[in-house]
């Protein structure tokens, strides 16, 4: 009995410390360096940074700036919209690795208009591919 107790109260706090650490901010978000996969670290671009990107991509109409917003999703999962060629969705997950803030892009999803579905990229070439493409024109 004494034995279920303590385990009990351990996974307990441990749970507590686990969900405590897994808060995360919309500050912190901004700050996270983008990574494709977890454990993997790229070259050092921050959502601030894409975020700036997607406020001043432009697809020929001359509006400027572009409208970004961010949802929050879960305690460590935020989506950040626009409006691209078509709506344009990037799910990121917030966590710490190392100590240091990262953003895991986990899922690109963009409005394909003229069938009315979405189409999500989940690969982490594809994925590179649209942050490459979305900050080269601005």
């Amino acid at each position: 009995m004494t034995l279920r107790i303590a385990l009990a109260a351990t996974l307990l706090i441990a749970f507590t410390h686990f969900a405590q650490a897994a808060r995360f901010i919309e500050t912190e978000l901004r700050a996270a360096v983008i990574q494709m996969t977890a454990g993997r670290p790229e070259a050092g671009q921050t959502v601030e940074a894409l975020i700036g990107c997607l406020r001043s991509w432009n697809p020929g109409d001359r509006k400027s700036p572009n409208n970004v917003e961010i949802a929050r999703l879960n305690d460590d999962t935020f989506a950040v919209v626009t409006v691209l060629r078509s709506r344009s969705v990037f799910h990121f997950q917030v966590a710490r690795e190392a100590g240091q803030l990262v953003a895991l892009l986990q899922r690109v999803e963009y409005l394909i208009v003229n069938r009315g579905a979405y189409q999500q990229l989940t690969d982490a070439e594809s994925k590179r591919a649209v942050l490459r493409s979305t900050c080269e024109k601005a």
